[in-house]
């Protein structure tokens, strides 16, 4: 039989054991947790850099040419994160700083002509542990490095992708802190990307080399649109529209004004027609080969026929009206001209000016028309004149 102090000595024993294993327990739990929350920081960290890498490059494509000027292949140019928030590339209130009191800084310095090398870089703050400086540049992708205590002259990128040496930069933050290389973002920085402001020496960042598909979207605010070709599947709309060429119309269509209803088109070979059968108004001439009435022709100060025909002559077509030398009316009658009135002629008379006589009026005589006249010279002239019946 087990004695009392045999059995309270036992329970000791368990007691003891129990409180180490509870310990050791609480001691993981606790490293787990630390971990987890370590973890967790790298991770905010990480997001931190990697906005305002996002926010530096945006800023960098807009302000190239005034940042290359500024930068030379060991002074960088340096964009602050106060810089970011007062151009609009980071929001109000943006911290300058990560979790562990870091000052977040852009630089790019210019290696060669018209190139920029970019970086984000950590400096100051407190020193972040080799596995934290790893761990958030693992977080940041190919673009990641750290400054790590095995070499603090260089930035390592992830894995041994790449490396960059400090003295490049004029700085040197000291081990535990990171970096973000933007040529690795991008390419380069002056890459396939449309810019918004003119580069000096570089045309091509301001060249498309595709179509660019709007979505259903507007252009808006453009000054002059210089093209090859302009094609619409609806309506142009303009305050004014030049061509040095044609203005060419589809189908059984011309132009037409929105405000009057009127408008010129054509709908066959033959005839170019007004829309709505307005009329043509013009206070200048209009001329054409024949003009044709189906109504009637009104004529608002004189008629003024410019042939001439002679009496008895032949015409064309009865009813075509003409004038003699003298301006008298002639109409076609059976295909011979006559003189308004419809009188025929009878005897002809004759007189002739013959040189020496010098100037004599040649005159028909009452009764007479004058049929014909030949006057080459200022002494000698000739008269036909045709008794009216």
């Amino acid at each position: 039989m087990i004695s009392k102090r045999s059995q309270s000595g036992f329970l000791g024993v368990d007691a003891v054991i129990t409180l180490i294993v509870l310990s050791i327990m609480i001691a993981l739990a606790t490293g787990w947790v630390t971990r987890q929350m370590d973890q967790q920081d790298y991770r905010i960290a990480a997001d931190q850099q990697r906005t305002v890498a996002e926010a530096f490059s945006k800023y960098l494509k807009d302000h190239y040419s005034t940042v290359l000027a500024n930068a030379t292949a060991t002074a960088p140019a340096q964009i602050t994160v106060a810089m970011l928030r007062s151009t609009q590339y980071l929001p109000d209130g943006y911290s300058d700083t990560n979790l562990f009191g870091q000052t977040i800084i852009g630089l790019a310095r210019r290696p060669n002509p018209n190139q920029l090398e970019a970086i984000v870089i950590t400096t100051d703050g407190r020193a972040i542990p080799e596995i934290g400086v790893r761990t958030i540049a693992e977080n940041l992708g190919g673009p990641g490095g750290f400054i790590s205590s095995l070499n603090s002259n260089v930035i390592q990128g992830i894995r041994g992708g790449w490396q960059l040496a400090l003295s490049n930069y004029g700085i040197s933050p000291g081990p535990g802190h990171t970096a973000s290389a933007l040529f690795l973002m991008d390419g380069e920085l002056a890459n396939d990307y449309l810019y918004r402001n003119a580069v000096p020496g570089r045309p091509e960042l301001n060249t498309m080399n595709t179509a660019i598909n709007m979505g259903g979207n507007d252009i808006n605010n453009a000054d002059q649109v210089n093209t090859r070709a302009v094609t619409a599947s609806e309506s142009v709309t303009a305050e004014t529209v030049e061509a040095s060429s044609w203005f060419r119309s589809t189908g059984d269509t011309g132009w037409y004004s929105e405000k009057w209803g009127g408008g010129i088109y054509q709908s066959d070979a033959e005839w170019l027609r007004v829309f709505n059968d307005k009329g043509l108004l013009t206070g200048g001439r209009i001329r054409g080969g024949t003009i044709e009435s189906q109504g009637r022709v009104v004529v608002g100060e004189y008629l003024d026929i410019e042939s001439v025909a002679q009496v008895d002559g032949a015409c064309a077509k009865t009813g075509l009206v003409s004038k003699n030398s003298q301006g008298g009316l002639l109409t076609c009658q059976g295909g011979v001209w006559r003189a308004s009135g419809g009188a025929s002629l009878g005897a002809t008379w004759a007189m002739t000016n013959t040189y020496g006589q010098g100037w004599r009026p040649l005159e028909c005589p009452d009764g007479y028309v004058m049929t014909g006249l030949t006057a080459p010279n200022e002494d000698w002239k000739s008269v036909r004149c045709r008794q009216l019946k």
